[in-house]
Formats: C-alpha cells, sequence, structure tokens
C-alpha cells in the first residue's frame, strides 16, 4: 500500500517543490534547511538535543494549526506530560512559528516528504512514541508507517468538511486503511464526529471534545511595540485591524475606509495580509489610493511618524496586533476562502466583523453570532453602515466586543481535555504493550 502511495505522491511532490523554494525564499527561509529536512537529512546538533528522550511528535500544517499545536502544548506542560515536543510544520511560515516557540521541551523540524522511505528516516531519526496530527492533516504514509512501528496515531483538535468528506468518499477504497489505522479522533464539534465516522473510522474511537483555538489568552503583556502610542496612535483616534486579508478585500476595506474617513478624520486602519510576502503589494494598494502608508517595522523606528494606513509586515504578530484595535474585520471572507479564525481578537474584547464566506470556521462564527459578539457584513456597504455605527456608538462597540470576549471564556478548556485524553491513549498502548 505505501508503494502505491509513494507512485501516487510523486507528480504533486515534483510540481510542488518549486513552489515551496520560491515561499521559502520569500520568507527568508534557507531552501537547502527546508528540503535535507523534507528528504530526511537532519542537523547532528538538532538530533543530539532529542536523542534519549521521549517524543511525541505533533505535526501542524501551517499558521494556524502550529499555533493551535503551540496552545495544545501548553495543556501538556500544565499535566506534566513526560514529553519532548517535536513539532513540524509543512509551510515556512509555520515553520517559523514553530521555531520561535523552541525550548527546552521543544524542538521544531519540517516534516517529511509523504514518501515511505522519507516517513522512516524522520521515525528512526526522532522514534516518536506518539503522533498527534493536527486538526485535518491526513498524510497516507506517515499514518501508515507509524502505524506499522506500532506508534499511536490520533488526530487532536480534528475538524472534516463537507467538501472534504466527499472528496475522502471518493477514494474510499484507496484510504481504508489509512483511516483504520486512526486510534482516536478528537473532534472539535459532533458535526466533525459524524463525518469521521462516515468515512468508516469506528465511533468508539471518536470523541467530540471542543476547539483549542478558544483557549487562546490575551497576553498578560503586550509588548511594548504594540503599545498605541509606540505607534503614534493618540488616545481619541480610532483604529480598524483588518486580520489576515486576502487579494481582492484590500481594495474593497480601503474603500469603505475612505468613506468613513469624511466624518471620522481620526480613524486609522492596519492591513494584515494573510501572506507577508504581499507586504509590498498591499502598501502599493494603499498608496495608489492616496493614503498615507507605512510598514510597521518601519514605524518602530518613527514613532512619532503620521500615518493612515500601515501595513503589517511580520510573521506571527498579529494576536498582539489586535491589541492596537477598537474593532476588527476578519479577512478571508469577502472572498471564497473560507474566512479567519476570529477568536484572537475576541480575547481583546473587540467587536468582530466579517465576510459572508466563513465555511471555515462556521460553528465558531455561528457561537459568536448568536452572542452577538460578531456581525456578518456582507459588502462594502454593509461594512460601513456597521463601522459607522460603532464610531457613532462607542458603547455599542464596547457591549459587541464583550459579548466576544465573555463567548471565548464560556467555551475554553478543549486542549486540557484534549491532553488529557491523548495521555490515556498512550498509557493505554503502553499497558497493552507489556
Amino acid at each position: 500500500m505505501s508503494l502505491l502511495f509513494d507512485f501516487l505522491y510523486l507528480l504533486p511532490a515534483l510540481v510542488y517543490a518549486p513552489v515551496f523554494f520560491l515561499k521559502s525564499r520569500r520568507v527568508g527561509e534557507n531552501p537547502a534547511t527546508l528540503f535535507s529536512e523534507r528528504w530526511g537529512i537532519y542537523a547532528s546538533e538538532k538530533l543530539a538535543k532529542i536523542s534519549g528522550k521521549k517524543i511525541l511528535w505533533i505535526h501542524a500544517v501551517s499558521v494556524g494549526e502550529t499555533m493551535v499545536a503551540r496552545r495544545w502544548i501548553e495543556s501538556l506542560r500544565e499535566i506534566k506530560a513526560p514529553f519532548h515536543f517535536v513539532l513540524t510544520t509543512v509551510t515556512p511560515t509555520g515553520q517559523k512559528l514553530a521555531r520561535q516557540a523552541e525550548a527546552e521541551d521543544l524542538t521544531a523540524f519540517y516534516v517529511p516528504f509523504d514518501f515511505s522511505w522519507c516517513v522512516n528516516a524522520f521515525l528512526q531519526a526522532v522514534k516518536p512514541a506518539a503522533l498527534a496530527l493536527v486538526e485535518t492533516e491526513i498524510w497516507p504514509n506517515l499514518i501508515l508507517q507509524s502505524a506499522a512501528k506500532n506508534i499511536p496515531v490520533c488526530l487532536i483538535n480534528a475538524r472534516l468538511s463537507e467538501k472534504s468528506l466527499r472528496g475522502y468518499s471518493r477514494i474510499r477504497v484507496l484510504f481504508q486503511n489509512v483511516f483504520s489505522k486512526i486510534q482516536l479522533v478528537l473532534a472539535q464539534e459532533e458535526s466533525d464526529a459524524r463525518r469521521f465516522c462516515d468515512l468508516g473510522i469506528a465511533e468508539n474511537r471518536v470523541l467530540v471534545m471542543g476547539n483549542i483555538k478558544f483557549d487562546t489568552a490575551a497576553p498578560s503583556v503586550v509588548p511594548e511595540a504594540f503599545h498605541r502610542n509606540r505607534v503614534g496612535i493618540a488616545e481619541n483616534d480610532s483604529v480598524l485591524v483588518a486580520g489576515s486579508t486576502h487579494p481582492g478585500e484590500e481594495e474593497s476595506l480601503l474603500r469603505v475606509f475612505l468613506r468613513l474617513r469624511r466624518n471620522h478624520s481620526k480613524l486609522r486602519m492596519i492591513l494584515a495580509p494573510r501572506h507577508v510576502e504581499r507586504t509590498e503589494e498591499v502598501a502599493m494598494i494603499c498608496a495608489k489610493a492616496q493614503f498615507k502608508t507605512v510598514l510597521f517595522t518601519d514605524v518602530q523606528i518613527k514613532a512619532s511618524e503620521a500615518w493612515d494606513v500601515m501595513v503589517i509586515d511580520q510573521i506571527g504578530v498579529l494576536k498582539n496586533v489586535y491589541a492596537l484595535a477598537n474593532f476588527v474585520f476578519m479577512g478571508g471572507s469577502w472572498i471564497k476562502h473560507g474566512g479567519q479564525n476570529p477568536i484572537e481578537p475576541a480575547v481583546f474584547d473587540l467587536p468582530v466583523l466579517h465576510g459572508p464566506h466563513v465555511f471555515n470556521f462556521k460553528q465558531i462564527y455561528a457561537i459568536f453570532g448568536e452572542a452577538g459578539g460578531a456581525y456578518c457584513v456582507a459588502d462594502e456597504e454593509s461594512c460601513f453602515q456597521r463601522v459607522e455605527a460603532f464610531l457613532n456608538q462607542p458603547e455599542l462597540a464596547f457591549k459587541t466586543g464583550q459579548r466576544a470576549g465573555e463567548t471565548v471564556k464560556k467555551y475554553r478548556g478543549a486542549g486540557l481535555k484534549q491532553a488529557q485524553r491523548i495521555m490515556e491513549l498512550i498509557q493505554d498502548q503502553k499497558g497493552s504493550a507489556q
């Protein structure tokens, strides 16, 4: 079976390799490190760090999943899980976040390519006691080769969309053996659990455990770089932060911003493109619209510089950028991308606006909407009307944000529950092996 997946993976791997190379260069990554680790070749100092340790391997694909993994590792530390954590990612941006979290008990690697020999090279080098895949990271050889070495495989914070279910259902025969090797699925919601069962995973292996993303907490101390006076925001200024925006959304937001500024000259806007390599492109769009535009890193040098729009040009800082906001628009929702996670701004008690395309976070947005902490603004006009209302009625904005923050507190705790359940799985596996 692994040979079949090796063959099927070959063409996509060859086609996507140049994309990985370009992405790594854009974010300042050394392509040699990326490709050597993905082929199963590791630096001796990294291997020395993990040598002789009991390893829990946690795999996340990119930025969002890596943030979930980092938060879950905190939960594992809380229950004093006796592991050294190895955190792998696919993308260079995810790897940067993983490396930022490196500690005495945490080491970051790139995940091996999903060829059986690459996976086996990783397993031989790292020797994990268990593998936890974050959300929907279903890689056939990763799962099959781990299971062949009696390494328990589980999905944490697991989610599965209807679209993904339909895709896997078309190739059910091919993936049936893969899904049978997954020993535990800790699903976010009942609907996710049902879909995993529909794929053929036994019901007694699927548990609903909530969403670790709700365990996000506002930092107790916001770094000085994100204090409003440090970036030239006056006390009576209002700030609209647009987080994780995608191509096409910035132009629409700037048109809304232009209209709002006619009656609210103290309004500022901060744009944080989802992909940092678009920084120059977004800054040019802002300048073309005749706004005084600055980059976040430049403002750190010239804190007194006046600006209309700031563009965030760093990875992994958005959660602190929300500390500068009065209200937030979540990107990826005016286009059919599926939205972005609204919990990070909500922990700052901020009102959240979003477009209609939030299918990747459907349940989360429904929870916030029902609580009155978030509003769907389907187009430019409705976005203008809602922000205008917040600006004219500060009490309305305050109460909306307060409801968003209270909602996050209400749904916290999934990380700890999932950490405890994984420990039980590993203990059960250890007991059955003895």
